[in-house]
């Protein structure tokens, strides 16, 4: 049995990637819980062959990204003879919102436990034109996951009502959710990061225990 957690960074043409602070501690929490954990480089954030009007609405592009790593990773488990048990996705803003958008793989069985931890989902009005998509934001989200909502009180990318719609939409499908709402902006320091860690091990280890 294999466990693999795939997370996403913030928004590439703003100067996000893998080794956002926020990224590199929720990575090091679910190494510590036994997971294979995935961090990667968006390929399209500053690829200079992109026209500049194209660059920005990099949605799409970046949930294929997204799921072919996901894919590679799990490709990786079944040519080792393994089962897939526990995937985790999710990420920081941005990625957060991209990690909503992937299509589980046919590998992922019923039986797979699968979780999604969203700090600072980028999911305001704006964030479905960047997307290229009007739809529910969740509409690829598994039902009946479990699911680690953080968002700050002061973000400044996204409202609070987006949030709760966010909330009742993962609601609607029945996902086991647990909110935690943060005092600050948008970008989360250390201090508010050791806030999300403990949850977000719970989570997993409540998981695993099903």
């Amino acid at each position: 049995m294999s466990k693999i957690a795939v997370l996403a960074h913030p928004y590439g043409p703003l100067g996000g990637n893998r080794n956002d602070p926020c990224i590199v501690s929720m990575a090091d929490s679910l190494r510590e819980c036994g997971f294979h954990v995935i961090t990667f480089d968006f390929k399209n954030a500053n690829d200079s062959s992109l026209s500049a009007w194209l660059r920005p609405l990099s949605g799409p592009r970046d949930v294929r990204h997204f799921q072919s790593v996901l894919q590679r990773a799990i490709d990786d488990v079944l040519a080792e003879g393994k089962l897939v048990e526990h995937v985790v996705l999710g990420g920081f803003s941005y990625g957060a919102r991209v990690s909503m958008q992937v299509q589980l793989p046919e590998a992922i069985s019923k039986d797979t436990i699968v979780q999604y931890v969203l700090l600072n989902p980028f999911c305001g009005f704006l964030s479905s034109f960047v997307m290229c998509s009007f739809v529910d934001s969740t509409a690829s989200v598994r039902e009946e996951s479990d699911v680690l909502l953080v968002w700050s009180k002061k973000d400044e990318f996204t409202g609070e009502n987006s949030f709760h719609k966010l909330a009742r939409n993962l609601t609607k499908k029945h996902c086991r959710l647990e909110e935690l709402v943060l005092p600050g902006g948008h970008f989360v320091d250390a201090t508010a990061m050791g806030k999300v860690l403990l949850p977000l091990q719970e989570m997993v280890m409540r998981g695993r225990d099903r």
